[in-house]
């Protein structure tokens, strides 16, 4: 599935849904490397195909680990939207930990080699860390998909444990919506709480 999708967005039923989702990937420094498109996928439970955003899920020890996906389909009015299915979202392999790189934020440089104190984002969904991504451009953004796996992300020991206020951003092109909230404690662990989007202080996993 990942071999099969297209890595270069332009043009493509992904980018034309995270359009209609108000999120231009042309804002961003560079495009997610995690993301690509795949033009015809196949879905089981309508018994044919459609387009999909697929993502690389990197596990703790930084090596792809599992594949997630959303089916797309366009509307009456030709607008990119979810697919009308009831299980719109596929992951395939175990992600238990792992998270989706989609920015580097300022240092620019790969999750292994992030200078130490480096601030890093943490959010549920693609799209809303997306929206984070270029309301905040100097943060490295990670997705986890969702609030469980957000508890099990594990950090490495050199992460300093603390708690830290996450003031609220807004995406320019969104309604006024936020799209963070107060952090939680995370450590060498994991992350406690239930905050949808935070940050983290210290040197994070590699990738």
């Amino acid at each position: 599935m990942w071999l099969a999708a297209r890595a270069d967005l332009a043009g493509t039923p992904v980018a034309h849904y995270l359009a209609a989702r108000g999120i231009d990937l042309a804002e961003l420094t560079r495009q997610p490397g995690a993301l690509r498109c795949h033009f015809d996928l196949f879905n089981r439970e309508s018994g044919r195909s459609w387009p999909a955003m697929v993502a690389a899920i990197v596990g703790p020890d930084g090596r792809h680990a599992a594949t997630h996906c959303l089916w797309l389909a366009e509307d009456a009015g030709g607008i990119s939207r979810k697919a009308p299915l009831r299980d719109q979202k596929m992951t395939l392999g175990s992600y238990a930990g792992g998270y989706i790189p989609l920015t580097r934020g300022a240092s620019g440089k790969p999750l292994a080699h992030a200078p130490d104190g480096e601030t890093v984002a943490i959010g549920e969904g693609i799209e809303t860390c997306l929206s984070v991504a270029i309301a905040s451009p100097e943060l490295r953004v990670l997705a986890v998909l969702s609030l469980a796996n957000m508890a099990r992300l594990v950090l490495p020991e050199a992460v300093r444990s603390r708690d830290s206020q996450v003031r609220r951003r807004r995406h320019r092109r969104t309604a006024r919506r936020p799209i963070s909230r107060p952090a939680s404690r995370c450590g060498p662990r994991g992350c406690s709480g239930r905050t949808r989007t935070r940050r983290q202080h210290g040197s994070v996993a590699p990738s």
